[in-house]
């Protein structure tokens, strides 16, 4: 009987030992094909652009984090769509879209990459409490949009390494009750640069909204009043 309990004792070690081996066996190959593997996912790219702006989240309304230069070199270890999360030499890291990359390095010195074109301004009033700006895009290149409070409020929008076409003008005529004027000024030079300014109507509070329409090429600023 003692001899029966001792055969049935070691035989109940046998089977944990070999299905501790089983599961060794199964777990070591999945640890080394890991899809998640940092190392394995990570990819050099150059800045293509004159200023790359790299965000906090992968869209365009998400805050400005800094920006990187044309030729400076990335990582992308991270995708969500058409964004990247990149990592600059420096250290600093964000998103920033895949358009704004190239594969190969260029001098930081050449100014013959493309200028983007400013199609058309159209104002668009839905209500006397909200209010859009469209802009017609030649590709996806959105603004740098920031707002000045105070007596003159105003949504100033800088279109980068852009130029704008004559028949756009350099005002925008404005029916509505918010936006008292729109005033487009183009700038030459080596850099050409277009920025638009929003004049808003004083004493108001205001929420400000942006969307860029890619398939469109359309960037929209929706202005709406907002409680005090």
């Amino acid at each position: 009987m003692e001899s029966q309990l001792s055969a049935a004792f070691f035989f109940r070690i046998f089977v944990r030992l070999t299905l501790c081996l089983m599961i060794t066996a199964i777990l070591i190959p999945v640890s080394l094909f890991n899809p998640y593997d940092a190392e394995a996912s990570q990819e050099s790219l150059y800045v293509k652009v004159l200023v790359a702006r790299v965000r906090q989240a992968p869209n365009t309304d998400s805050p400005i984090l800094f920006r990187a230069r044309r030729g400076d070199p990335v990582v992308v270890d991270q995708k969500q769509g058409e964004w990247y999360h990149i990592k600059h030499p420096d250290g600093r890291e964000g998103w920033a879209h895949q358009a704004l990359f190239i594969a190969t390095a260029q001098d930081k010195g050449d100014t013959t990459d493309r200028d983007y074109y400013l199609k058309d301004v159209s104002l668009q009033v839905f209500s006397s409490e909200k209010e859009a700006i469209a802009f017609q895009l030649d590709d996806f290149h959105p603004p740098e949009t920031f707002v000045l409070k105070g007596e003159r409020p105003r949504v100033v929008c800088d279109f980068l390494n852009t130029r704008v076409l004559d028949s756009v003008g350099n005002r925008i005529e404005s029916n509505g009750a918010l936006v008292k004027d729109v005033r487009v000024a183009p700038y030459g030079g080596g850099v050409p640069r277009v920025r638009v300014v929003l004049d808003l109507l004083p004493g108001r509070n205001y929420v400000i909204d942006q969307t860029f329409f890619k398939k469109e090429n359309r960037y929209v600023v929706t202005i709406i009043t907002a409680a005090p």
